[in-house]
């Protein structure tokens, strides 16, 4: 049985899965229900029952009890309002701090939704709040990509970039992450090559040869598109995730976020009027 110690946040998941298997039960009994109610109420909820003995009639005097104290709709909305309000801002690029944050949203506004308080057609302030809490890059990063088109951003184009965002900043971790028999190595070699083993564990950029991924190469960004493009093809380069190795057909990335077409982002292609044109064969672009 799930634990209730008391928080607001805590309460629907925890009505709804009590009910599902203790209320909804019918082969137990209310003194059985009262039972494993105490016994999955603590802190505060389990105070406010201490005094009420244990029978038939006082489980749903009980349950009632709890459902009045914590199932308080305008205290839920403000419950969840004061969470998203108080997200720690981003410091600095972290999978760990925006996987939090990704998952923070997700259940705060998933919550307020299911209190009949969704963001709806007035999501831009929840836009604006997300982004300010983001670190300086990947704020630019969003910026940058909001201001191609004129379009109204949503909740469904952040959270995809986010998602993709963290994908970056964890695939880039583990290439610096040295394993335990590689460090072994570092530790018998340095005296030998340490700028040799030092070189191994950092991830190069394919364009300027800095310690960053292509999709965070400032020198890419400031490309046109067709110049980027050209540049793929000239260091072969997969067209969706911008690395070597591999073509199209066999990218296991994620696609375009503004066409979903199987290209990178960076390298969608916008006409005048804001229609795509990107969507021709990259297969025979990639150069692999």
């Amino acid at each position: 049985l799930p634990e209730f110690h008391g928080s607001l946040g805590e309460w629907v998941c925890f009505r709804d899965t009590f009910d599902s298997m203790v209320n909804r039960n019918e082969s137990l009994t209310n003194i059985d229900r009262f039972h494993y109610l105490r016994s999955a109420i603590k802190g505060e909820p389990a105070r406010a029952l201490k005094t009420l003995p244990v029978s038939d009639s006082n489980y749903k005097t009980a349950w009632e009890l709890l459902r009045k104290r914590y199932e308080n709709t305008n205290e839920l909305v403000d419950y969840h309002l004061d969470a998203l309000f108080d997200f720690k801002g981003i410091r600095q690029e972290s999978p760990t701090k925006l996987r939090q944050l990704l998952d923070d949203l997700g259940n705060h506004t998933h919550a307020l939704g299911s209190l009949g308080q969704a963001a709806g057609s007035s999501e831009a302030w929840l836009i604006r709040l997300t982004v300010r809490k983001l670190d300086a890059q990947t704020r630019r990063e969003w910026e940058r990509r909001a201001a191609e088109t004129d379009r109204p951003k949503t909740l469904s184009d952040l959270i995809p970039f986010l998602e993709q965002q963290h994908r970056f900043l964890a695939t880039d971790r583990q290439a610096r992450e040295i394993t335990p028999s590689a460090s072994r190595r570092f530790v018998a070699q340095r005296e030998r090559k340490p700028a040799a083993v030092l070189s191994a564990n950092k991830v190069r950029c394919p364009l300027c040869s800095d310690n960053h991924l292509l999709s965070r190469c400032e020198t890419f960004k400031k490309l046109a598109i067709e110049p980027r493009r050209e540049k793929m093809r000239e260091l072969r380069l997969c067209f969706n995730c911008l690395r070597p190795g591999h073509g199209v057909k066999k990218c296991t990335s994620s696609v375009c976020q503004e066409c979903r077409a199987k290209h990178h982002t960076l390298l969608h292609r916008r006409t005048t009027s804001g229609s795509d044109t990107s969507k021709t064969s990259e297969d025979e672009e990639a150069g692999c």
